[in-house]
This record gives C-alpha cells, structure tokens and sequence, in this order.
C-alpha cells in the first residue's frame, strides 16, 4: 500500500448481495490487505454489502487481534447513532466516526461521508456492478485517486 494512511474502507450498492462464493473474495481480499500491514478498518452501516463487510470483518478479529474497525456515520441524530452503538456493543465495531460533514443535507450526507472515507484510506474494497449511483459515483473518485489501491467485487457493465 503506498499511502502512509493504513486504513481500509469498504463502499457497495446498498442491495448488493454476496453469494457464499463472493463472501470468500471478500475475505481473501482483507486478510491480502491485513498481510500489507493495515489493521484499522471503516465500514459504512447500510446494506447488506456494509453487514457482509462487518460480518466479516467480525469473524476475523477473533484471529487477528490487533484489529480495528469503526463504523463512519454519516448523520448525526440521536436515534441513529444509538443504533450504531448498539452495532458497537456487539462487538461488530469498536468505535463511531463522525466525520466533519454535520452540515452537509441528510439527502447528501452518504455521498460527503464516502468522499471523506476515500479521502482517509489507502484501499478501498467496493461492490460495485452499475454505472449509476452514489456507490458508483465513489469508486469512480477512488479510481482517480493513484495512491489508493480499489478492489471491485461486483462487474462493471
């Protein structure tokens, strides 16, 4: 990884569904990312790509203990940042992020969150398999960024 940056975040389609196949890319692709030397993880908290990454992410804290993963929330309410640490208490994450983007509106704030997450990572794990939205929209941010390494699991048409 050529960025100083050793964190790893992960950005899907919202409905992106792996099968029991694409669970297992997914692993091989963390535990690669966990050999270059990073060990902190931010996860985004919507969808089932965003539950497989926790899932995983879950699994392999028991084998790599010095790990880290944080989930980064991209509202600020207080209903659902308890929801989050809910996700906190049960060991999915160790922590919340709040990224500076408060003022951002709510119908933008996902997409001000994952510019922020691309921003503070040297790899990105992503699912993404349209050419359209906010999940697209980030990958195609990451792709310009050189010194991120992108990993695709879904297929671009």
């Amino acid at each position: 990884m050529s960025n100083d940056l050793l964190i790893a975040t992960f950005i899907g389609h919202r409905d992106a569904s792996l099968s029991l196949n694409g669970r297992k890319k997914l692993k091989a692709i963390i535990e690669k990312i966990i050999a270059s030397g990073v060990k902190t993880f931010w996860c985004g908290a919507h969808g089932s790509f965003d539950g497989a990454c926790a899932s995983i992410l879950k699994e392999l804290k028991e084998y790599y203990l010095d790990l880290k993963v944080y989930v980064v929330s991209p509202y600020f309410s207080e209903h659902y940042l308890r929801e989050l640490n809910r996700l906190v208490d049960n060991g999915y994450y160790d922590g919340i992020i709040l990224p500076p983007i408060e003022a951002i509106p709510p119908k933008y704030a996902i997409l001000a969150r994952n510019k922020y997450m691309i921003d503070h990572c040297c790899a990105l794990i992503s699912y993404v398999n349209a050419t359209y939205g906010g999940a697209y929209t980030a990958y195609k941010y990451a792709k310009r960024k050189h010194e991120i390494t992108v990993f695709n699991l879904g297929i671009l048409a």
